[in-house]
């Protein structure tokens, strides 16, 4: 369950994140008090007014960016740029025609229309910023250095795999999968389940030197993992001996076999 939800909303942290900005946001536009709402309403009224609509957009922006890094290839970077550029275009005119209704005419117009537009990818922007400029360096920070003897006994694996040396050494094995989650990647190994805040591109160049490929946009496997690859249609899964099932692009389909794993009908 809880890997379900983090998979449908991403990391907790980034939330945070995204909460925080929405607050900020409440806050200044309520003090500000754009489109004339300075003068209609008190700074309660302003605070209760721009929170239910700022706030009432958050879940819908969050769909928008998940579409648009799942559907446009590029950088992580560049897919948040389009991500914001598009949320502005989905939301502005909702936004625009909802402060049309309670407000008048004075938002009717044209500039009023393109001032909510901007106003929506700067606020958007602040955290996508935050999210790369901020928070990502942590993901190069160096790693935990384990204890004198697992060093020695985790030596050889780690030079093969650089992966390794992100784990603790209670967690280091033979990595059976890894799975992107956002901004974060779940890497599973004989010894369990751990979670890296990585971009998955940057795991699979950590990942050379593995015997196993990637299968997916958000998967990799390991070759021994995998029990059997299935085909359902146009649809390929790969089943895996611990019993999990991963989803594989029909790109990757001859590579798997080409490494001896059997494919079979649903």
């Amino acid at each position: 369950m809880k890997d379900t939800l983090t998979g449908m909303f991403g990391p907790k942290r980034d939330w945070y994140v995204r909460i925080a900005i929405c607050i900020l946001a409440i806050i200044i536009v309520s003090l500000v008090g754009p489109f004339s709402t300075y003068e209609r309403f008190g700074l309660g009224q302003r605070t209760l007014y721009w929170g239910a609509l700022i706030s009432g957009f958050l879940l819908p922006a969050h769909w928008i960016r998940v579409w648009v890094r799942h559907s446009i290839p590029g950088s992580t970077l560049r897919r948040d740029f389009r991500a914001v550029f598009a949320i502005g275009l989905c939301l502005a005119p909702v936004i625009w025609w909802v402060n049309r209704q309670l407000l008048g005419e004075i938002v009717a117009g044209w500039s009023a229309f393109f001032e909510h537009l901007v106003v929506i990818w700067l606020i958007c922007l602040v955290p996508l910023l935050v999210r790369h400029f901020v928070l990502a360096p942590s993901e190069t920070a160096a790693p935990v250095q384990p204890e004198p003897v697992a060093a020695q006994r985790l030596a050889d694996t780690d030079a093969v795999i650089p992966l390794l040396r992100h784990l603790e050494p209670d967690m280091r094995g033979p990595i059976q999968r890894v799975s992107a989650n956002d901004r974060q990647s779940q890497i599973y190994t004989e010894k369990g389940e751990a979670s890296v805040r990585m971009r998955f591109a940057d795991v699979l160049i950590q990942l050379d030197g593995a015997s196993g490929m990637q299968v997916h946009r958000s998967h990799w496997l390991a070759f021994d993992a995998i029990d059997k690859l299935q085909q359902d249609g146009r649809r390929y899964v790969a089943k895996l001996r611990c019993g999990a099932s991963v989803p594989v692009s029909p790109t990757y389909v001859s590579g798997l076999t080409d490494a001896g794993v059997t494919l079979s009908d649903g």
